[in-house]
Parts: structure tokens; sequence; C-alpha cells
């Protein structure tokens, strides 16, 4: 489920993941959330997204009693920093070191190139900030 809105017992505004997967054969449901911040608050940022779903992912387990629920933080620096632990992430789904390796490597160029496109966007002028 792609931006699936949750809803909860409890009002909360943090309940939209970027990505959610149920595998019910192995009774497991992955939350998935990507950022791309400065390459300073990495570890920040992803401290803040597994607070952020600490509640939907309480919740799902009220729901779902034999399902183990993981959140998972993406957090890729906007000068491609991060690529270890981003890795470790999407291998949490996918168990083929090779294939998580490329998945990664090819997030880290999408990021970097938007990253470019950015700067190029403000020293040209057309973004004026």
């Amino acid at each position: 489920m792609w931006e699936f809105q949750y809803h909860g017992r409890k009002e909360n505004i943090n309940r939209r993941p970027d990505l959610t997967i149920e595998n019910k054969v192995q009774k497991k449901v992955c939350l998935y959330d990507m950022v791309c911040p400065m390459e300073c608050n990495i570890q920040k940022k992803r401290n803040d997204k597994l607070t952020k779903y600490r509640q939907i992912a309480f919740e799902i387990r009220e729901k779902r009693k034999d399902y183990f629920v993981v959140i998972v933080p993406i957090v890729i620096g906007c000068c491609g920093g991060g690529f270890k632990k981003a890795m470790q992430a999407v291998n949490k789904t996918i168990d083929n070191d090779k294939e998580s390796y490329r998945i990664t490597r090819d997030m880290q160029k999408i990021v970097l190139c938007e990253s470019e496109s950015i700067l190029r966007k403000i020293l040209s002028g057309v973004i004026q900030s």
C-alpha cells in the first residue's frame, strides 16, 4: 500500500508511511518511510522516523496479534551519505545482498541527481531562497 493513511484510536498526524508491505506468509508488516536530510541530520532523522511511526506499529500489533511489525526508515543524506544503514534497511525486505545493494545504489543516485538539480536551480536564480 502506497501512502496508506492509518486511522487509529488516538488522533495522530503522523499516520502515512511512504510504503506499507504486508507479507501474509511470513506474517510480517513493514512500514517504510524515506527521507533525504542534510548530512549532519542523518541520525536525528532516522530516530525521528522510528519515533513517528511507533504508535501505528503498536496499533497494528494489537489488531494482528500474530504479526511482526517493523518500522524501516530509509535515510539517505542529500549528498549521498548513510548508504550502509540504508542498505541494511532495504535488506530487511530483500534477502539478496546483491539486489539490495543495487536498489540502494539506485536510490542514492536519484537523491544525488535531485540534489544537483535543486542546487542548479538555486544558483541560476530559477528558485530564490
